[in-house]
Parts: structure tokens; C-alpha cells; sequence
């Protein structure tokens, strides 16, 4: 698998996974998706070695 590969499948599962609370700064979608954009993030960034 590649890093893109690698890291979308980290993304989906973030997504599918994670239930966080929302509350007034920040609602449970935005949460969920930043989470995964981070884990994603990090995933790449370790496979790239960057």
C-alpha cells in the first residue's frame, strides 16, 4: 500500500470511529473530521518518512 492509500484508510476509519461531543465552539462534525484530517495527517507524514 502506498502512503495515499495508507493514510484514506486511516481517514475513513477516523470517520466511521470516532464519536466525539460537539458543543458551542466546535459541533461533533467539525470534531470528527479534523480528527481524521489529523490522524490522516499523521500517517502520511510517518510513511513518508517527511
Amino acid at each position: 500500500a502506498s502512503a495515499a492509500e495508507a493514510a484514506a484508510a486511516v481517514h475513513a476509519a477516523a470517520l466511521a470511529e470516532f464519536l466525539p461531543a460537539g458543543d458551542v465552539f466546535a459541533d461533533a462534525d467539525y470534531r470528527r473530521r479534523t480528527a481524521a484530517n489529523l490522524a490522516a495527517a499523521a500517517v502520511w507524514e510517518a510513511w513518508s518518512g517527511s
